[in-house]
């Protein structure tokens, strides 16, 4: 099972995104200032759109919290009942036999894998 990356390391682009619209945005005023074509000036406007929203985006993306999770299965005894969590192992397929049971030994059939939130 592979580690998820983390979302932060997307700010390097982010930041280059950000600092090109801007200049865009400033070149396109300038040119607006020397030639006087309306035309600049609403291209100027819109890329300064696109800037706000992508420091919006930025924003939200430096305050995500990350919560580390590990994927576990449940394994639960037929005759017994008896339920147990267990880390996920390569190879663990759902209803499929697994682990002998602790309480009475007969083997145990895999009922769940999912997401578990782990403890800080």
């Amino acid at each position: 099972m592979s580690k998820t990356p983390h979302p932060r390391r997307w700010v390097p682009t982010y930041i280059v995104l950000l600092t090109s619209l801007l200049v865009l945005s400033a070149a396109l005023v300038l040119q607006y200032f020397r030639t006087g074509s309306d035309s600049y000036l609403v291209s100027a406007g819109f890329i300064a759109l696109i800037a706000a929203y992508t420091a919006w985006s930025f924003a939200r993306l430096i305050t995500l919290k990350v919560i580390p999770r590990s994927l576990v299965t449940l394994l639960r005894c037929p005759s017994c009942g008896n339920e147990v969590t267990r880390k996920y192992r390569e190879g663990d397929m759902l209803f499929s036999e697994s682990d002998q049971c602790p309480k009475c030994g007969s083997k145990m059939l895999t009922e769940g894998i999912f997401l578990k939130e782990e403890k800080r």
